[in-house]
């Protein structure tokens, strides 16, 4: 049997190892909310126009007069609102509308999901009141991926759901960055898109990239094989820069 001295320090260096733990958990859980929010405040680009609703800004738009789809665009975590390559492509007789987040950008508030899940649904729904009989695509893209799906559950829902290089659940890509954690316990802002899209029956497309350092292959593979009928179409590169493909499209 170990002397007392032995089981002493063993039991001083199990006593370091679990307070250590409890710290680095504790850390985690004060501070995720600036490891996963990371917001830009910058001038805005100058081909947008600011996107008010009840004079408090939403996000920013390219309008059309007489708009034949409506896009509702969800960013990524990172930056701002603002242009991205594959915007360019939709014709000018459909309008683009980009949702800011709360505190992002020049927009008050503080990120947090029910924030941005708020922020999404008022901007869906607005769309929905000044369009009522025009066709509403929803675009997710990365991060953007969780508010995006969550709204398949309005009525009426989305009539496509675009996704770019989405996730399957938040806790399993911030366990990759932030190990030896119980994620889906510590995580306060945990979005769940497989469970989201159930008994959605719209068309989604997911482009997914083939070397993503962010979203591993078997996570994309998880939430698509989740939707019956999906469109997978996987392109060149990393989780940066898919919307400069020539192979992305946003079409009704």
């Amino acid at each position: 049997m170990p002397s007392r001295r032995v089981r002493l320090v063993l039991g001083l260096v199990l006593s370091g190892l679990c307070a250590g733990y409890l710290i680095y958990a504790g850390l985690f859980y004060a501070q995720q909310r600036r490891l996963l929010y990371l917001p830009t405040h910058q001038a805005t680009a100058p081909d947008l126009a600011p996107w008010l609703v009840g004079g408090q800004l939403t996000g920013y738009s390219r309008e059309s007069v007489a708009p034949q789809a409506v896009w509702l665009i969800l960013q990524g975590n990172a930056g701002q609102a603002g242009p991205r390559g594959y915007f360019q492509q939709v014709p000018p007789t459909e309008s683009l509308y980009i949702l800011e987040y709360p505190g992002y950008g020049r927009r008050e508030g503080e990120p947090t999901r029910d924030t941005v899940d708020a922020a999404a649904i008022a901007a869906y729904r607005e769309l929905r009141r000044r369009f009522p009989r025009v066709y509403v695509g929803v675009v997710g893209e990365s991060f953007g991926s969780g508010p995006a799906c969550g709204l398949t559950r309005e009525s009426p829902a989305p009539d496509s759901l675009t996704l770019f290089v989405p996730l399957a659940r938040t806790d399993l890509i911030i366990g990759r960055f932030v190990p030896l954690l119980p994620m889906r316990w510590l995580l306060r802002d945990n979005w769940d898109n497989v469970a989201a899209l159930r008994g959605y029956s719209g068309p989604v497309t997911i482009f997914a990239a083939e070397n993503d350092e962010v979203i591993p292959r078997e996570h994309t593979l998880l939430l698509a094989g989740s939707v019956p009928g999906v469109r997978l179409v996987w392109l060149p590169g990393g989780h940066v820069g898919h919307s400069e493909s020539p192979l992305v499209r946003l079409a009704r």
